[in-house]
């Protein structure tokens, strides 16, 4: 049976129209790539199950989907508390990248 958090990626991959990656997150070079491939590149998600979320796993979650950004992917955390519903999971992004996308002078509309 997969782990709960296999599931999860699985789970959100299939809402996002998305493929999870799987294991190999790695390009071999210590850069790491996102948990769900997309097939238009449009996002950078990082999928975390947590017991206990915290802020700080928050951020770190963002930030971990910054770092496996490619061109031009949107990155985002998706953090889920452990028995809580799929559809209360938070869509999470730092303020800075959110303004660059985003903001009254981001290039996104």
């Amino acid at each position: 049976m997969d782990k709960s958090w296999k599931q999860f990626e699985r789970r959100i991959a299939k809402a996002v129209s998305g493929q999870r990656r799987g294991a190999s997150t790695s390009d071999g070079f210590g850069a790491g790539k996102s948990d769900i491939i997309m097939p238009l590149d449009t996002w950078s998600i990082e999928c975390k199950l947590l017991s206990r979320p915290s802020f700080s796993i928050l951020l770190e979650a963002t930030r971990q989907s910054e770092r496996n950004c490619e061109g031009t992917q949107t990155p985002i955390a998706i953090v889920k508390r452990k028995r809580d519903l799929d559809d209360d999971s938070l869509v999470v992004m730092r303020l800075k990248t959110w303004l660059e996308w985003y903001g009254p002078d981001g290039d996104a509309e």
